[in-house]
């Protein structure tokens, strides 16, 4: 709902010139601005990825409660296990960037309570406090998820994607972000086992870093469902053979948000890595 008074807003509002010179002698609605559609785009793919991601759980915890004991009901648990902190951790504190984000939109006027953004900003901040803060449910997923079962929910999540991109890797269209999720995803597979290594080894220096992984889940999880919707777009514009708005914005969303997010993925993934250890040695007086 944010994005959407945010995107109703740009579309109203004039102000400033085209900074192309396209218009002259005339301000533009602000939607024609190169950095507020930078917002619009990373707005409509995060709420579209996160959608698709809850969605996603929901079905697979309908698949787990509906079919008979075995090891397909198995699987789809060991899914809605795995995929449960990245849902409620990811998506509350995206939530609350993308309120923030909305706001940024509007400039002075999202901040007064002539529009109900700041409303909607202050509301999606309890989310990341509730059942458990996102903290807690960060160490939840890097801990307790990645090993019981000997791993199996893990394992059944990698499976969702690698299957995905081994499928897909050759797209005509989506090729080239499909094989970078592919890359990245490889990368955190690697580092869940060096993770789980250090939970081991060095308890409190894993704790130190368990919420920049959860991070790295939720692109992950983001961009694959990003990709998913944008490949099924881009099959739907093949058979009609029209290219519709709504099939181009599912395919730019998702190459967007895999070319712009992903890189700060392998960020996170070092930073859950490094061997700096001033979080835990800092003194209590030095803060």
């Amino acid at each position: 709902t944010a994005y959407q008074n945010a995107l109703s807003y740009v579309r109203d509002r004039k102000q400033g010139r085209d900074v192309a010179g396209r218009k002259k002698d005339a301000d533009v609605p602000i939607i024609d601005h190169p950095d507020i559609r930078r917002m619009l785009i990373w707005m409509k793919a995060m709420v579209d990825g996160m959608r698709s991601m809850i969605y996603t759980g929901a079905f697979w915890s309908d698949l787990a409660l509906e079919m008979p004991d075995g090891e397909k009901k198995s699987y789809y648990m060991d899914l809605v296990d795995f995929m449960t902190p990245i849902i409620k951790a990811y998506c509350s504190d995206m939530g609350f960037k993308v309120c923030e984000t909305a706001m940024q939109c509007l400039g002075g006027y999202g901040f007064c309570k002539d529009y109900p953004i700041e409303q909607y900003l202050r509301d999606a901040k309890i989310m990341s406090l509730y059942e458990g803060t996102n903290g807690i449910q960060s160490m939840d997923l890097m801990g307790r998820k990645l090993t019981i079962k000997d791993g199996a929910c893990l394992k059944a999540f990698k499976n969702e994607i690698d299957t995905f991109c081994h499928t897909h890797r050759e797209h005509p269209e989506l090729g080239a972000q499909i094989r970078t999720l592919a890359g990245v995803a490889a990368r955190l597979w690697e580092a869940t086992d060096e993770m789980n290594a250090r939970r081991k080894n060095d308890v409190l220096q894993w704790a130190s870093y368990t919420y920049p992984a959860l991070l790295a889940f939720g692109e992950v999880t983001v961009s694959w469902r990003l990709l998913d919707m944008a490949v099924i777009a881009y099959e739907d514009s093949l058979k009609t053979g029209k290219k519709y708005d709504f099939h181009r914005g599912k395919v730019m969303q998702a190459s967007f948000f895999v070319d712009t997010t992903l890189p700060h993925t392998l960020a996170h993934i070092d930073t859950c890595l490094r061997n700096g250890r001033e979080v835990l040695n800092i003194p209590d007086a030095g803060f």
